[in-house]
């Protein structure tokens, strides 16, 4: 991802990124991201349902985020404990789901796989996922030799 796109590192355990509003952000910021939650407690599953999550937040950004002073989006990433939190914030009006057969999936399918929260303003849109990972499988007892 060119440098211009990342905004900060501010630790180990959060990323922000500014993105243009265009199709071609999106590998580079699910190529990055994973790479970021490598970091974390969720599991290569968990990873994955985050990744796509995030990624459809993003493409709703994209394809939504229509205020030519603002073509872009941003998300933060940040790992607290076994939770990770992204939001995705566009300056785009928020609009409702489509009654379209082939549309209009995307955020019932984030609310399936993190728990997503939509607020909207007049500013733009704010989508929060979030992923705890599984706790960690019990110790099984050892037997006496």
């Amino acid at each position: 991802m060119p440098d211009h796109q990342h905004v900060s590192h501010l630790a180990d355990r959060r990323r922000a990124w500014r993105l243009p509003a265009i199709e071609s952000s999106l590998p580079a910021l699910r190529r990055e991201l994973g790479a970021h939650l490598s970091t974390s407690t969720l599991s290569a599953d968990e990873t994955y349902d985050l990744v796509l999550s995030v990624s459809e937040a993003a493409s709703n950004a994209v394809e939504h985020a229509q205020d030519p002073r603002a073509p872009f989006f941003d998300v933060t990433a940040e790992v607290e404990g076994r939770t990770v939190t992204v939001t995705v914030q566009d300056r785009g009006r928020w609009l409702p789901p489509t009654a379209a057969p082939f549309r209009g999936r995307g955020l019932a399918m984030m609310r399936l796989l993190t728990d997503t929260t939509v607020d909207t303003d007049a500013e733009g849109t704010t989508v929060t996922m979030r992923k705890p990972s599984a706790p960690p499988a019990p110790e099984r007892p050892r037997l006496a030799s």
